[in-house]
């Protein structure tokens, strides 16, 4: 980003990288880093159009769920960020006020 913000570089996790970090269809996996946020959120992935509705894979409580409506208001966005091998945080916290900075 050369020192700015680039919202282009920023994305969703897909249903295979949920499940490649550790995620499981159906039962919940304590121990991987997603697990710990107690809110629903989209993937980028589709998972079927059932007739009247786009369905989406969701992640809530850890566990990966292909029966999210596309529609649904209450479930949540979770941007993600890929970055270079060797990159460090050289600053910040993580919250809104004091953004992670990454050298």
């Amino acid at each position: 980003c050369n020192g700015e913000t680039d919202s282009s570089k920023i994305g969703a996790l897909t249903a295979d990288e949920v499940v490649f970090a550790g995620g499981k269809a159906g039962s919940v996996n304590d121990s991987y880093y997603l697990q710990s946020i107690s809110q629903t959120w989209w993937t980028l992935s589709r998972s079927h159009f059932d007739g009247t509705y786009d369905r989406v894979f969701s992640v809530g409580d850890g566990i990966v769920s292909d029966d999210l409506m596309a529609s649904v208001s209450f479930a949540n966005f979770r941007p993600a960020v890929s970055l270079k091998s060797g990159s460090i945080i050289t600053g910040g916290e993580g919250t809104l006020e004091k953004p992670y900075i990454i050298g």
